[in-house]
């Protein structure tokens, strides 16, 4: 059986309207794979799309694309959603060195 590491950093990153927060991290060490529970708050007046196949997450420098979430595309006014992502390996295609216990930074695709 595979051991699951889990962290809750509950770190918040603001840009404009929008509030990112990495409320959970689970780690797959056997497939190189981590889950982000991230919580998207739109703080403003206004609907705010944004394009889930773009969203990706930098660790330590790196920029890693979503290999898979169930981000909706849009926020609510006033309103919040759970998306969940999940990473696997490098971008080019080496396991990569992910843990929970790194510092995500999701970059969010926001549109106008």
């Amino acid at each position: 059986m595979q051991a699951i590491t889990h962290a809750a950093p509950n770190a918040t990153v603001v840009t404009g309207q929008i509030a990112c927060t990495v409320e959970a991290v689970f780690g797959f060490t056997e497939d190189d794979a981590v889950v982000l529970r991230l919580r998207l708050e739109n703080r403003g007046a206004r609907v705010v799309r944004y394009t889930p196949t773009r969203i990706a997450i930098q660790v330590a420098g790196a920029n890693f694309p979503s290999a898979l979430n169930d981000a909706s595309g849009a926020l609510a006014p006033k309103a919040a959603e759970i998306v969940h992502i999940v990473l696997v390996g490098n971008p080019d295609g080496v396991r990569a060195p992910l843990s929970v216990k790194n510092e995500f930074t999701p970059s969010i695709p926001f549109r106008e």
